[in-house]
C-alpha cells in the first residue's frame, strides 16, 4: 500500500457522523479481500448505517475501528497464486457472514493466503442451519476462485 495512504490510515480519527463511517468503510471496502473476517469486523460500524438508528459511537465501534486500522497497516501480503500448484480453501461462517481464504504453499513450505472472500448473509440466509451456511461459504468460494 502507498506510504501516503498508510500515514493517512494511522492518523484517521474515529468518525463522528454516519457520513464519516461511510467514508471509512468505503475506503475499507476497497481492501476487504486482503483482510480476514472483514464482514465480521465491520459489523458494529455497518450497524451505525441503518436507517432510523441514532448515531451512537460505542466501545464496540471503537474496538472495530481500531482493529480495522491496525489490520490495514499490518495485514500479511497475499502471494501470487501459481495455477500449477495445489490450493486449499478454508471456509467459515458466522451468524452474519460467510468467509473463505484461498491458500497455497509458498517457497518456504508454509501455507500463505492468495485471497480472502467475505460476504454478509442476507436476512433469509441467516436462518439457514449451520451446515447449510457452511456449504454456502464453500459454494461462494468455489464460484469466486
Amino acid at each position: 500500500m502507498d506510504p501516503i495512504k498508510l500515514a493517512g490510515i494511522a492518523e484517521w480519527e474515529p468518525p463522528q457522523t454516519v457520513k464519516g463511517v461511510r467514508a471509512f468503510l468505503g475506503f475499507g471496502n476497497f481492501y476487504r479481500k486482503f483482510i480476514g473476517k472483514y464482514a465480521q469486523l465491520t459489523r458494529p460500524l455497518n450497524d451505525l448505517l441503518q436507517k432510523n438508528r441514532k448515531f451512537e459511537w460505542t466501545r464496540e465501534c471503537q474496538i472495530a475501528f481500531d482493529l480495522l486500522k491496525a489490520k490495514f497497516l499490518s495485514e500479511p501480503i497475499l502471494i501470487m497464486p501459481d495455477v500449477d500448484k495445489p490450493f486449499i480453501i478454508e471456509a467459515n461462517v458466522s451468524k452474519w457472514a460467510t468467509g473463505a481464504v484461498l491458500r497455497q504453499k509458498g517457497t518456504d513450505g508454509e501455507w500463505h493466503p492468495c485471497g480472502y472472500l467475505l460476504k454478509s448473509l442476507s436476512p433469509p440466509e441467516r436462518n439457514y442451519e449451520i451446515y447449510d451456511r457452511k456449504l454456502l461459504a464453500i459454494y461462494r468460494a468455489l464460484m469466486e476462485w
